[in-house]
């Protein structure tokens, strides 16, 4: 088929960009040993997730109980559903839980945990991430709250959950317009987080996963990073027009979607 043959309006999409793009990410990841866990919102296409995951099929983020749905027919594994989970959302997320390897749910409040408890799992229990707000401007509960001790205190001590780690997202990077901003609010997310860490050490809580992300700073990393286990970054895949639209990086902006 020739691209004029195409129906318009039609998304095309360069694979060798997409493979680039992919490439480039996992391999910022192994230069600072971190897992990669990349979301799969932006291109929600299996096709597109094997890339990010070079092939693992394992360790992906989604945003939608149906994209961990989709994944999960298709062999993929460890799984987070991250964004705070919602009371009509329960009873999908404990089936992906019994069916899975492991399938994390992701909470900011205690009024979803005391409805998790409510739910049998069996044999199972809920693995659980606690979002962290890093004063980024998005969800989460204050890193220097008495309230996140006390979640993840909570979390811990309970034989319903296992309490696998902090999640905080630092999209105030998008409203950056230089490298050295984007880095410094990659080192103010990541001193904030492994502060949180470090209290819940001197209190005998082992945290086994702590990462930040988005697509500005994972692609433009700091040392300080290289101190998380993990990375969350998503729009990098495509690194669309959005990016342009947002702010004038052009030093990491790749185009690879053209509309027509």
């Amino acid at each position: 088929m020739h691209i004029h043959d195409l129906d318009t309006p039609v998304l095309i999409i360069y694979k060798h960009i997409l493979q680039a793009n992919a490439s480039r990410m996992l391999g910022l990841a192994k230069q600072h040993n971190v897992q990669l866990r990349p979301h799969f919102k932006t291109m929600k296409c299996v096709e597109s997730a094997v890339l990010q995951t070079g092939g693992t099929k394992r360790c992906m983020a989604v945003s939608t109980v149906i994209e961990a749905e989709v994944l999960q027919r298709n062999g993929f594994e460890d799984i987070l559903y991250a964004v705070p989970l919602s009371v009509d959302k329960i009873e999908r997320a404990a089936n992906l839980t019994k069916i899975m390897d492991k399938f994390s749910v992701m909470i900011d409040n205690f009024e979803i945990v005391k409805k998790l408890e409510d739910v049998s799992l069996g044999e199972r229990t809920w693995s659980v991430v606690v979002k962290v707000s890093c004063k980024n401007g998005r969800a989460g509960i204050a890193f220097d709250s008495l309230k996140l001790l006390q979640v993840v205190k909570y979390l811990n001590n309970s034989s319903v959950f296992t309490f696998c780690g902090l999640y905080a997202h630092d999209g105030d990077s998008y409203h950056c317009t230089s490298k050295s901003e984007v880095q410094a609010i990659a080192q103010r997310t990541t001193d904030q987080l492994l502060q949180v860490v470090s209290d819940l050490k001197s209190e005998n809580i082992q945290c086994q996963m702590y990462g930040i992300g988005s697509t500005p700073t994972c692609s433009n990393p700091t040392s300080s990073m290289s101190a998380l286990t993990e990375w969350h970054p998503g729009n990098y895949i495509l690194y669309d027009k959005m990016q342009v639209k947002k702010f004038s990086l052009g030093f990491y902006c790749w185009f690879c979607m053209l509309i027509l």
